[in-house]
């Protein structure tokens, strides 16, 4: 589900798994006939009761949109559509980890023991989630990203490009973290934090 560069890196993802990807899912409807890196759009997500939906394996909510990502699952599941979980072989996954549905883990990210995923989070290229972190559903931990032992990322977190995490540090829910931020102490739900060490910047808008 999506069409923009994260779909595009989902759809290489599903494909070094062996997957076959029948076709993207827009969020409007008439795009029917594009296909953008050679993946034909097969509908829109408004326009899909019927043969369409009855047809489809799963769908993974390619979007890098946190909210927007968790909007579009749940009406393709509301259509009885099950969420893939997407994981490039590249990555490493501690057998002690555990992912939610329609979790997509990119090239090179690893996993340790203990590492707890949400639904349809994104944890992307070379992203590390350190022994018995939490990642909260919808959240998007960018390239890069390390988070140490037992940090907890709450709900829809955006995490920016090679942003660190100490130890124990906890996120609330719906708060952007910038990128190269070093977060070293615990960041309240629903604000911007950037810099080294990372500091409130403002309230998500």
């Amino acid at each position: 589900m999506g069409t923009g560069g994260h779909s595009k890196v989902v759809v290489a993802i599903l494909r070094s798994m062996g997957a076959e990807v029948v076709g993207l899912i827009t969020e409007e409807s008439g795009r029917e006939g594009e296909a953008p890196y050679g993946v034909p759009v097969i509908g829109s997500v408004l326009d899909l009761p019927g043969r369409l939906v009855r047809e489809l394996d799963g769908f993974v909510a390619a979007r890098g949109e946190n909210r927007l990502r968790l909007q579009l699952a749940e009406r393709m599941a509301a259509h009885g559509v099950a969420p893939f979980t997407a994981v490039h072989p590249s990555a490493v996954l501690a057998a002690e980890c555990r992912l939610g549905q329609g979790v997509v883990v990119g090239p090179g990210a690893i996993l340790n023991p203990g590492a707890v995923v949400g639904d349809h989070a994104i944890i992307n290229s070379g992203a590390i989630v350190e022994h018995d972190t939490q990642i909260g559903a919808g959240a998007n931990l960018s390239p890069r990203t390390a988070t140490s032992g037992n940090v907890r990322i709450g709900q829809r977190v955006f995490v920016g490009t090679g942003a660190v995490f100490l130890p124990g540090i906890s996120v609330g829910a719906d708060s952007i973290v910038g990128a190269g931020a070093v977060v070293t102490r615990d960041v309240p739900p629903g604000v911007v934090v950037v810099g080294v060490p990372a500091r409130v910047l403002r309230a998500v808008e």
